[in-house]
């Protein structure tokens, strides 16, 4: 029990979630020849970032303090990816029928300054809405929103918990 509570196991899962959510996504794409969308960019974007944050956490065990900060860098990224992937089921329910809007992560850095862009891709594009694929049934941006949900979860855990064996054990 008190393995599966370490700080540096707990990370590394996370990593292994992201890793292997970014595996999967590159799988489709690559091999199923699924063109991504402009939110699917930025959810990759997002798990990346969770995922490296983790990974360097990992690698580094810190303990208190670093604990916090690693699961603080890494909340950051979580929360955005549950906006991003919120905003692309939004867009499933409410598409945005202007054609006008630039449809790929490439054409949204060529015409916006850099902050510009990153707001404007957080916006999705029309193409957004549309199916994006499914694993077991449920549609991708689905399975991205619950992922990060679990991540924000169990880095809100690392966050906030003092020691946990001692509070499990007294």
């Amino acid at each position: 029990m008190k393995s599966l509570l370490n700080s540096r196991f707990i990370f590394f899962m996370i990593f292994l979630a992201c890793a292997a959510s970014l595996g999967y996504a590159f799988y489709l794409e690559y091999v199923h020849h699924m063109e991504p969308c402009v939110l699917c960019w930025v959810q990759r974007a997002l798990f990346a970032g969770a995922g490296i944050i983790c990974f360097i956490g990992f690698i580094h065990n810190p303990q208190g303090v670093g604990r916090r900060i690693y699961a603080f860098l890494g909340l950051i990224f979580s929360i955005l990816g549950i906006v991003a992937a919120g905003r692309q089921i939004w867009l499933k329910f409410n598409p945005d029928n202007s054609g006008c809007l630039p449809t790929t992560i490439e054409s949204i850095f060529e015409d916006n300054p850099f902050f510009g862009a990153i707001l404007k891709a957080f916006e999705g594009t029309p193409e957004c809405g549309l199916f994006q694929g499914d694993v077991l049934g449920i549609e991708l941006p689905y399975w991205g929103i619950m992922l990060f949900s679990a991540i924000t979860i169990v880095l809100i855990f690392q966050l906030v918990r003092s020691n946990p064996v001692r509070m499990i054990f007294n």
